[in-house]
């Protein structure tokens, strides 16, 4: 089933992108309806979408061009991500042997 749904993410994320695109109304409604921690959620590497990413980092650009209150609502967000994680402590080491 996830498989089936894969590529609806990227696709999505693109017509955020291209929605937000020159559209300041848009991107308002974005930050005022607490969308933007689910748009910077697709903001990741991910093998099995290679897209997800760019997609994800084009509709987060989009949505911040034309709104110092939507980039400072960003700064918050990843500023606040970045407490959480030091807090969590150090990620787990992997053990590289065992991948390969």
């Amino acid at each position: 089933m996830q498989l089936q749904l894969a590529p609806c993410w990227s696709l999505l994320s693109r017509l955020c992108g291209n929605i937000l695109f020159e559209s300041p109304e848009a991107a308002e409604f974005l930050r005022l309806s607490a969308g933007l921690p689910v748009l910077l959620s697709h903001c990741y590497a991910d093998p099995e979408l290679p897209l997800l990413r760019e997609a994800g980092v084009y509709a987060v650009r989009n949505a911040t061009k034309h709104s110092e209150k939507t980039r400072d609502a960003v700064r918050s967000i990843l500023a606040e991500r970045r407490v959480r994680d030091a807090a969590a402590g150090p990620l787990p080491t992997v053990d590289e042997s065992a991948l390969f």
